[in-house]
């Protein structure tokens, strides 16, 4: 059985077992940002390409996930703050998104951010198949995973210990992608829409009103912000390939501009 102290530690085993997939004389010499997949988006049709980072030897500082391999979704042709703005955002984040730029403009990612993932992303070599192998993984960290094949994703978490991943476009998807991934939903009626469509979801929570309103429907306080749980420990976010009767989650909006909108809404 997996233990928390091994999911935690995960990265050591798998280091040495990367080390000698790629022949590699040392930790150090491990790559850090690899290209997974290029191609066209599946949104708009434009070329697209998919980077996983904190690939290497040093871990992820994200607080939240812990330390996980972080996939992005990204457009090609542009810097990720410049798509933000000019609305190349498109390609990788679906209409359905409530928190896109032309929409509530709330989104936790800071684009402007991933400017140097996504150019190391440009020029990063493909790596052998088994690379993740015993790693954890985050899919999305930035962009919507239905802007790529789907699979792109089986092939990806061939082996991995764990991973979480969200969409926004549930309501379009086939019900396929229910097996790898969480419903991305913004209202308490939408979590009822997607659970009847037979997801698992992750709410993004306006208020506290509405946090009593997920409860009210058995969706329960993501542990990361109700006890401090780091998603690598977690693990629950990985819709229903290991079991569809699992909780769904939701937590407070959070980022910048949505604790803000959330502290408005609360404070009347």
């Amino acid at each position: 059985m997996t233990t928390k102290k091994t999911i935690k530690n995960w990265r050591r085993g798998w280091k040495q077992k990367a080390k000698q997939l790629l022949n590699a004389r040392r930790v150090a010499d491990l790559p850090s940002t690899f290209k997974v997949w290029e191609g066209p988006s599946a949104l708009t049709g434009d070329p697209i390409v998919v980077i996983a980072s904190c690939a290497g030897a040093d871990p992820s500082a994200n607080s939240k996930t812990g330390d996980m391999v972080q996939i992005y979704i990204l457009p090609k042709s542009t810097s990720p703050g410049h798509a933000w703005i000019n609305g190349a955002i498109n390609a990788v984040c679906p209409d359905a998104c409530e928190h896109r730029r032309d929409q509530k403009g709330d989104c936790y990612v800071n684009w402007s951010r991933l400017r140097a993932a996504w150019e190391r992303g440009l020029v990063a070599p493909a790596l052998p198949d088994g690379y993740l192998t015993d790693a954890i993984v985050r899919l999305g960290a930035g962009g919507d995973p239905s802007a790529v094949p789907f699979h792109v994703w089986i092939k990806l978490l061939d082996g991995v210990k764990g991973w979480s991943g969200y969409t926004a476009e549930w309501r379009s998807l086939p019900i396929h992608w229910q097996r790898l991934f969480m419903a991305s939903v913004a209202t308490p009626d939408q979590a009822w829409e997607a659970a009847a469509m037979g997801w698992r979801l992750y709410a993004a929570s306006l208020s506290e009103a509405d946090d009593r309103a997920y409860e009210a429907q058995g969706v329960k306080a993501c542990l990361s912000h109700a006890v401090d749980l780091p998603c690598v420990s977690c693990r629950q976010c990985d819709g229903t390939d290991n079991g569809a009767n699992r909780p769904s989650f939701y937590i407070p909006l959070h980022g910048a501009i949505g604790a803000k909108r959330r502290r408005e809404v609360d404070n009347g």
